[in-house]
């Protein structure tokens, strides 16, 4: 839990930071710079997809061993598995930095044909070159960040997530204040996005070689090829509304569209730190667990009931204090909070897609999800030249909400009619909608009442929704004091392995078993060669390998599969794979896979101890050996 909390707060943190973005730039830049910004802001996310096209997304099932994907077995089942991870890796990066470069390049060379499509204006030729490096880094990025989240290592994944907007936010602002407006805010944004990209990529570089094949460079093209369409489709689905929007109203509107966008942001954080979570702990013993006792498919539905149940909540709260929301931004931009709670839903309603994709088991899933990108994106093209010139931002923001809740009925009638739908009740999505009607519909009473008190009574509605799921049994009592005591610390760190007491621990044992741990696990002596040197058999070593990492995280008793338990986990690999042998080393009935998690996260401490911590554990055992030694004196 401790694990899936860093992604919670990471997702937190994003939030917050896009607000003290709103809040900066609203403020620093005239609106209509602000305006340009969300232009060109789209049009670098559009160089992202085109500068990691196929290759970010194969990298990442490369040598992550199928990244956070799900739903692709179809396609990577024609794949054999990566032998070279560290070159697949290093030339995947390589190819993303060079197409953007490549594509910053161009942009240098073509600035005054993009100026006039993006900006109606070829005075902003810097901007948009800074705007193309900022969105050719994309890809990078995302690898370089992606590896300490895969190792497990979520607290270094926090501190350059959080780094990387930080000093975005304050590069952006130091350059505007400096005099170089939206220019200042594109080049502040990338170059503190290059400099996170050479921490990542300095603090990972054990997951890295000098080298650069074209071999690895086409395979993993070819592996991350079955998903160009698709996010390409699902980027136009979400993003042409606004670049007609810029067309056809003033920029001051397309500002405030911005605001309004951003803030409604946080169901897609919530989706993202959710999945990041999700991904790395359900492949390995934990996975095992689930379908040991038959939760997996009710991992999967509480999931998707927890994020409809929170996203409902979070609409509401945009209904009802949408007007005290938007105040985060200078009074120019109070328009955003008439289209807030219907981009919040569209937000909501994306997210929603996504997760029903992920977590529910479609038949044809894959192929019925690409059907619907394809068909999205006809709908958004044609609506929004449609809609969008007579009805403007309200028209843009209800066909952003109206086509992905198109989407999210099909996914969810498909996964419904599968051989293992969602365990979610009717009533229970019913009971939900008629609770958020409910609490909307006072809202709007609440407007009648003096203007003091209307803003206490919304808060206070807002705050009503989740009492009146319990209240009404929609949200279950008892599951709710289930969930509440697993999100409790002291539950949360009783599942898992803390280095500090393996530290306490390690000083405690035998000298013996601090060498046999030191050369298994620090110096990687082969398992025949430490037998050898002991004058014993393999098994035996891999036996009191494992009983001694019982003992470090106090983790059940010895059992039959000790042997075999030693023999896969000693061996160092990457992570990735390293949960992929114990998924499977779970299967045997004689392995707890509660007790292989612990052994694993034993391991990985272990490994990543300093000299000196193995120092201290030898002299403590020293001095205890000794201390066992003295006689006392008749």
């Amino acid at each position: 839990m401790s694990h899936s909390s860093v992604y919670v707060v990471s997702g937190i943190f994003g939030f917050v930071s896009v607000l003290a973005q709103v809040v900066v730039l609203t403020r620093l830049l005239p609106a209509g710079e602000y305006g340009d910004f969300a232009v060109l802001l789209l049009y670098s996310g559009f160089v992202a997809l085109v500068a990691g096209l196929g290759v970010a997304q194969g990298t990442i099932i490369s040598a992550f061993s199928g990244g956070d994907e799900e739903g692709m077995v179809e396609e990577e089942a024609q794949h054999k598995p990566v032998t070279d991870n560290r070159g697949v890796l290093t030339t995947g990066v390589l190819v993303t930095l060079i197409n953007g470069t490549v594509l910053t390049a161009l942009s240098y060379a073509l600035v005054g044909p993009l100026g006039d499509l993006l900006l109606d204006d070829r005075h902003h030729g810097s901007a948009i070159v800074w705007a193309t490096a900022f969105g050719g880094l994309a890809p990078a990025w995302r690898m370089a960040s992606a590896i300490p989240r895969f190792e497990r290592r979520p607290r270094t994944y926090l501190v350059m997530a959080v780094g990387n907007h930080v000093t975005g936010i304050a590069g952006a602002a130091w350059l505007v204040v400096a005099g170089h407006g939206v220019t200042g805010v594109a080049a502040g944004m990338a170059l503190s996005r290059l400099f996170w990209i050479l921490v990542g990529l300095g603090n990972s570089r054990h997951r890295f070689r000098r080298t650069f094949q074209l071999k690895h460079a086409r395979a993993v093209f070819k592996r991350g090829l079955p998903y160009a369409g698709l996010v390409l489709s699902f980027f136009f689905s979400r993003n042409v509304e606004l670049f007609v929007l810029s067309h056809y109203v003033h920029v001051e509107k397309v500002a405030s569209y911005q605001v309004a966008a951003r803030l409604a942001l946080i169901p897609g954080f919530a989706l993202s730190a959710t999945l990041m979570a999700w991904g790395p702990l359900a492949r390995g013993p934990i996975r095992a667990a689930l379908e040991k006792q038959d939760r997996m498919r009710l991992a999967r539905s509480r999931l998707v009931l927890y994020y409809l149940m929170l996203a409902i909540w979070i609409v509401v709260a945009g209904a009802l204090l949408g007007d005290v929301l938007v105040q985060i931004a200078p009074a120019e931009y109070a328009d955003a909070a008439r289209i807030l709670p219907l981009l919040l839903l569209a937000s909501a309603l994306h997210a929603g897609l996504i997760l029903i994709f992920r977590m529910a088991m479609i038949p044809r899933g894959i192929q019925r999800l690409r059907t619907w990108a394809l068909v999205s994106v006809v709908i958004m093209v044609g609506g929004s030249l449609l809609i969008v010139p007579r009805y403007g931002s309200i028209g843009a923001a209800a066909l952003n909400a109206a086509v992905p809740l198109l989407g999210v009925s099909l996914m969810f009638f498909f996964a419904q009619r599968g051989k293992n739908p969602l365990i979610i009740s009717g009533r229970q999505v019913l009971g939900i909608l008629l609770v958020a009607g409910a609490c909307v519909g006072a809202g709007e009473l609440a407007h009648l009442l003096p203007g003091a008190a209307e803003v206490p009574a919304e808060l206070a509605l807002v705050l009503a929704f989740p009492v009146l799921l319990l209240a009404t049994n929609v949200f279950p009592r008892r599951e709710a004091r289930q969930l509440l005591s697993h999100l409790r610390p002291s539950r949360a760190r009783s599942g898992s392995v803390r280095r500090q007491d393996l530290c306490r621990e390690l000083g405690a044992l035998p000298p013996a078993d601090i060498e046999l741990l030191e050369a298994l696990l620090r110096r990687d002596e082969p398992v025949r060669a430490v037998a050898d040197r002991l004058e014993t058999t393999e098994d035996d070593v891999c036996r009191q390998f494992v009983k001694v990492l019982r003992t470090v995280s106090g983790t059940g008793a010895p059992g039959p599969a000790d042997a075999k338990i030693g023999r896969t986990m000693v061996v160092r690999t990457v992570t990735t794979k390293r949960d992929q042998r114990a998924y499977m080393l779970a299967q045997d009935s004689r392995i707890p896979p509660l007790d292989l998690d612990r052994l694993m996260q034993a391991i990985q401490h272990l490994r990543r101890l300093r000299p000196r911590a193995w120092a201290a554990a030898r002299r403590s055992a020293r001095e205890e050996a000794s201390s066992e030694l003295i006689v006392p004196a008749a």
